[in-house]
Protein backbone atom coordinates (compact mmCIF):
# COMPACT_ATOMS: atom_id res chain seq x y z
CA UNK A 1 0.00 0.00 0.00
CA UNK A 2 1.07 3.33 -0.77
CA UNK A 3 0.67 5.79 1.96
CA UNK A 4 -0.18 9.56 0.57
CA UNK A 5 0.87 12.20 2.79
CA UNK A 6 -0.66 15.45 2.57
CA UNK A 7 1.41 17.98 2.62
CA UNK A 8 0.83 20.47 5.37
CA UNK A 9 -0.52 24.13 4.04
CA UNK A 10 0.65 27.14 5.20
CA UNK A 11 -1.46 29.00 7.59
CA UNK A 12 -2.48 32.51 6.72
CA UNK A 13 -2.70 35.12 9.46
CA UNK A 14 -5.63 36.18 10.75
CA UNK A 15 -6.84 39.93 9.99
CA UNK A 16 -6.36 42.23 12.27
CA UNK A 17 -9.43 44.52 13.42
CA UNK A 18 -8.71 48.17 13.79
CA UNK A 19 -8.83 48.96 17.32
CA UNK A 20 -11.93 51.30 18.75
CA UNK A 21 -11.24 54.18 19.89
CA UNK A 22 -12.87 54.92 23.19
CA UNK A 23 -15.46 57.29 23.77
CA UNK A 24 -14.68 61.05 24.87
CA UNK A 25 -15.13 61.83 28.19
CA UNK A 26 -17.53 64.25 28.95
CA UNK A 27 -18.95 66.08 32.03
CA UNK A 28 -21.68 64.94 34.37
CA UNK A 29 -25.00 65.93 33.22
CA UNK A 30 -24.02 65.98 29.57
CA UNK A 31 -25.05 64.07 26.36
CA UNK A 32 -21.92 62.57 24.54
CA UNK A 33 -23.42 64.10 21.36
CA UNK A 34 -20.64 65.26 18.08
CA UNK A 35 -19.44 68.15 19.71
CA UNK A 36 -18.31 71.50 17.54
CA UNK A 37 -15.33 72.15 15.99
CA UNK A 38 -15.50 75.07 17.98
CA UNK A 39 -15.88 73.29 21.19
CA UNK A 40 -13.19 71.01 20.31
CA UNK A 41 -10.85 73.87 19.39
CA UNK A 42 -11.33 75.27 22.87
CA UNK A 43 -10.57 71.86 24.69
CA UNK A 44 -7.13 71.25 22.56
CA UNK A 45 -4.67 72.30 24.98
CA UNK A 46 -3.07 74.30 22.34
CA UNK A 47 -5.73 76.40 21.17
CA UNK A 48 -6.50 79.74 21.10
CA UNK A 49 -8.20 81.28 24.42
CA UNK A 50 -11.18 83.26 23.91
CA UNK A 51 -11.10 86.76 25.66
CA UNK A 52 -13.49 88.14 27.36
CA UNK A 53 -14.16 92.02 27.25
CA UNK A 54 -12.01 92.53 30.38
CA UNK A 55 -9.26 90.46 28.87
CA UNK A 56 -9.83 92.31 25.71
CA UNK A 57 -9.52 95.99 27.20
CA UNK A 58 -6.66 95.06 29.11
CA UNK A 59 -4.73 93.97 25.92
CA UNK A 60 -5.44 97.27 24.52
CA UNK A 61 -4.31 99.57 27.79
CA UNK A 62 -1.08 98.33 28.47
CA UNK A 63 1.37 100.32 31.24
CA UNK A 64 3.45 102.78 29.37
CA UNK A 65 7.24 101.14 29.44
CA UNK A 66 9.58 103.54 31.82
CA UNK A 67 11.49 106.30 30.10
CA UNK A 68 15.36 104.59 30.37
CA UNK A 69 17.81 106.91 31.59
CA UNK A 70 19.45 109.52 28.93
CA UNK A 71 23.00 108.66 27.48
CA UNK A 72 25.67 110.88 26.59
CA UNK A 73 24.75 114.70 26.65
CA UNK A 74 22.14 114.36 28.78
CA UNK A 75 23.75 112.71 31.20
CA UNK A 76 26.70 113.75 31.38
CA UNK A 77 24.76 117.47 32.52
CA UNK A 78 26.02 117.17 36.22
CA UNK A 79 29.60 117.10 37.22
CA UNK A 80 33.38 116.78 34.52
CA UNK A 81 32.64 115.40 31.38
CA UNK A 82 34.90 113.32 28.94
CA UNK A 83 34.55 113.52 25.17
CA UNK A 84 35.71 110.21 23.53
CA UNK A 85 36.03 109.20 19.51
CA UNK A 86 35.62 105.91 19.07
CA UNK A 87 38.46 106.09 15.51
CA UNK A 88 39.73 102.81 14.96
CA UNK A 89 37.87 99.55 13.91
CA UNK A 90 37.71 96.49 16.51
CA UNK A 91 37.30 93.80 13.25
CA UNK A 92 40.42 91.37 14.23
CA UNK A 93 40.29 91.96 17.54
CA UNK A 94 39.31 89.97 21.10
CA UNK A 95 36.06 89.89 22.38
CA UNK A 96 36.88 91.57 25.41
CA UNK A 97 38.77 94.42 23.76
CA UNK A 98 34.77 94.77 21.19
CA UNK A 99 32.71 94.47 24.48
CA UNK A 100 34.47 97.29 26.23
CA UNK A 101 34.19 99.59 23.13
CA UNK A 102 30.36 98.64 22.99
CA UNK A 103 30.04 98.93 26.26
CA UNK A 104 31.69 102.84 26.16
CA UNK A 105 27.95 102.88 23.55
CA UNK A 106 29.91 103.19 20.67
CA UNK A 107 28.20 101.26 17.15
CA UNK A 108 30.12 103.36 14.61
CA UNK A 109 33.47 104.65 13.62
CA UNK A 110 33.99 108.21 14.40
CA UNK A 111 30.75 108.14 16.56
CA UNK A 112 31.84 111.11 19.42
CA UNK A 113 30.51 110.59 22.90
CA UNK A 114 30.05 112.77 26.38
CA UNK A 115 30.10 110.94 29.11
CA UNK A 116 30.58 111.43 32.73
CA UNK A 117 34.36 111.60 33.90
CA UNK A 118 34.24 108.49 36.41
CA UNK A 119 37.18 106.29 37.50
CA UNK A 120 35.43 103.39 35.41
CA UNK A 121 35.31 105.15 32.46
CA UNK A 122 38.47 106.14 32.59
CA UNK A 123 39.81 102.47 33.17
CA UNK A 124 37.40 101.66 30.24
CA UNK A 125 39.27 103.90 28.16
CA UNK A 126 42.62 103.01 29.31
CA UNK A 127 42.33 99.42 28.39
CA UNK A 128 41.89 100.59 24.49
CA UNK A 129 43.54 103.88 24.06
CA UNK A 130 44.48 102.37 20.12
CA UNK A 131 40.98 102.52 19.47
CA UNK A 132 39.74 105.36 20.90
CA UNK A 133 41.04 108.90 21.93
CA UNK A 134 39.86 111.68 24.30
CA UNK A 135 38.66 114.63 22.37
CA UNK A 136 37.88 116.89 25.27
Amino acid sequence: MASTKKTSSKKTPAKKTPAKKAPAKTPAGETASRTTSAAAASTHPKAPKERTPATKAAAVRRAPRPKKKPHGEAAAASGPVLTIQYYRSVIGLNEKQKSIVRGLGFRRLNAVRTLKDTPALRGMVAKVPHLVRIVG
